[in-house]
């Protein structure tokens, strides 16, 4: 099996809300948080990416030779609900 390189990349608005409140119903009053700036997303996604993959029997290598599996996050955020 060829080798594989990943790379993901963080390319969201890293001042906006990671947990945002919800946008319907009576509950919506929730907290509101800001992703750390020292929180590299796209590094921790390719760190998890290249573990699961060798563990799927692929030979991960950093160059080009091989299959490139290659992303970048555009925008990452979750919904809080409060449940009474």
């Amino acid at each position: 099996m060829p080798p594989l390189a990943v790379t993901v990349t963080a390319a969201f608005d890293r001042k906006a809300k990671i947990v945002r409140r919800g946008a319907t119903g009576f509950f919506t009053k929730g907290p509101e948080y800001n992703l750390g700036k020292a929180v590299d997303l796209g590094a921790l996604f390719t760190q998890a990416l290249r573990a699961e993959a060798g563990a799927m029997g692929f030979k991960v290598a950093d160059g080009a030779d091989g299959w490139q599996l290659q992303g970048t996050i555009k925008d990452v955020y979750l919904e809080s609900k409060q449940i009474p």
